[in-house]
Order: C-alpha cells, then sequence, then structure tokens
C-alpha cells in the first residue's frame, strides 16, 4: 500500500511534515500493516516555498530508496521548508511484472506544468492499454513520460 502526504499551508519546515511525530510519514513507510505483503518501490516528494525565490516553480525529490535510510533527505528535510507538499512513497505487490526503479517513483511532475499528482492503488490490466493513451497525450507531453505506472500515463492526460 503506497503512502501520500498532502499539505496546503503556513511555511513549516520539511522535518516536521515528514519526521516530527511518532506517527510521521517516514515512520509510516516502513510500518504499514501490510508489510508482508509489499515491496516498498522509492520515495518521492514535490514542494512548493511560498518565500523562496521562484514559488511558482516545486524542488522535485525522487528515489528508488526509502526515506527512512536516506540522509540527503534527512539533511534537507532539516533545512527546507514547504507551503505545499506532495509526498509518496511507493508499495508495490510482489510481481513480476512490476518495475522498481527511479522511473516509477511518485509524484510525477513534468517541467513547466503547474501541478503534480501521485496515486494510491493500481488501474487492472493497464498495461495492455497504457499505448492506446497516447492519442489523447500532446507528444510534448508524452515526450516526459519515462517510466511503466498508471499514475504517470494519467498524469500526462490531466
Amino acid at each position: 500500500m503506497c503512502r501520500l502526504l498532502a499539505y496546503l499551508g503556513e511555511t513549516v519546515p520539511l522535518e516536521d511534515l515528514l519526521y516530527a511525530s511518532d506517527s510521521s510519514f517516514v515512520h509510516q513507510s516502513v510500518e504499514p500493516r501490510l508489510m508482508t505483503l509489499l515491496n516498498l518501490g522509492g520515495f518521492g516528494a514535490v514542494a512548493w516555498d511560498a518565500s523562496s525565490r521562484r514559488p511558482d516553480r516545486p524542488w522535485v525529490y525522487r528515489t528508488p530508496s526509502l526515506p527512512i535510510f536516506d540522509r540527503n533527505l534527512r539533511a534537507l528535510a532539516h533545512k527546507a521548508d514547504a507551503s505545499a507538499l506532495l509526498a509518496h512513497v511507493r508499495g508495490v505487490s510482489y510481481d513480476e511484472q512490476e518495475t522498481v526503479g527511479a522511473q516509477n517513483v511518485h509524484p510525477f511532475h513534468f517541467p513547466g506544468t503547474p501541478v503534480a499528482m501521485v496515486m494510491n492503488g493500481t488501474l487492472d490490466r493497464f498495461g495492455e492499454m497504457r499505448f492506446d493513451l497516447l492519442r489523447w497525450i500532446g507528444p510534448e507531453l508524452a515526450a516526459h513520460i519515462e517510466g511503466t505506472t498508471d499514475t504517470e500515463w494519467i498524469y500526462a492526460l490531466v
């Protein structure tokens, strides 16, 4: 089961959002109820800071590793603030058809777009229909699709 975190409000330290409490987002990523059924496939975050030099541009952090083991994320969270955050820990089923790697880590954010997207869940038989969606996705967005997740393809549609 994926874990999602969305925040919109006053500017706060990322450390408060990701690590501060016993039920923090990072802590939840290593203690989900269905841990025996899942392979955790990465962590990502997109954040905006209203007080930054370019408040319209988010920073994006995506890694196929897990946040509990990520020293760089901890250092970033200790230093950076956010007024909007979308974070995701990817959970994938044990299945030889799954692709676990950086290209499938959420959130998805294409350059020059004002929105990002994460999703919890899987569209059944998505691999069979994925390329049929290309007729509704402009080539300028299709060129940014790197992975195989249903989320990234839906994001391109949106």
